[in-house]
């Protein structure tokens, strides 16, 4: 969604990435061992380019048909606008669900409109700056490695569970590492959500 005109807004927007920086991964999850850029770390990026050319940053939720979404809206001083919305389905309906999954949501809503990108000198370190061979899949840093196997684990666990509670009780125990797998991971814990919708099918 955005207002009528944008012209201006874009222009703005254009100029800011121009001087754009990366959003530093300075977080680290200790279950993988993985270094990752946080909300405060891809904020800090886009303030440092974005409210010097009038650009400002607003993030809010509200109710759609029963569910909680997150609206994150790029505002320019001439008043033009753009937003877009993300919905929140944490693992658990609970406040620290919610914030969990709230979090992860903001952080690439933010990213996603501003165009913040993370440093990925994990990438960069292991082919040079100014390489120009692609990353290999046996470079692959043994955190990620590491993921996978937990990941193949988890699918083969929830694939032979026979209640509800098995599923719940499993969830609960793995509740930070599918966090980490959430805002990291988007792609891998579609398959792990996907497995626990099945298992959550049960009687």
């Amino acid at each position: 969604m955005q207002s009528e005109h944008i012209s201006e807004l874009a222009a703005a927007l254009a100029k800011a990435q121009r001087t754009l920086k990366a959003a530093v991964k300075d977080s680290t999850n200790p279950h993988f061992r993985s270094r990752y850029a946080d909300l405060a770390s891809v904020w800090s990026a886009w303030q440092e380019a974005g409210p010097a050319h009038g650009l400002a940053i607003t993030q809010t939720t509200a109710v759609r048909d029963g569910g909680i979404v997150l609206i994150t809206q790029i505002s320019h001083s001439s008043g033009q606008w753009m937003r877009g919305e993300y919905p929140l389905n944490p693992i658990k309906n609970d406040p620290q669900g919610l914030g969990s999954v709230l979090t992860y949501a903001r952080r690439y809503s933010l990213a996603a409109i501003t165009g913040v990108c993370p440093d990925d000198d994990d990438s960069e370190g292991a082919m040079g700056r100014e390489g120009k061979q692609p990353l290999k899949v046996e470079t692959l840093p043994a955190a990620a490695e590491k993921i996978r196997v937990w990941v193949d684990l988890s699918l083969k666990q929830l694939s032979v569970m026979q209640s509800k509670s098995d599923c719940a009780t499993w969830a609960g125990a793995n509740a930070p590492k599918l966090e980490f797998l959430a805002q990291n991971h988007a792609d891998l814990y579609d398959l792990i959500e996907t497995a626990m919708m099945k298992a959550g099918d049960l009687k």
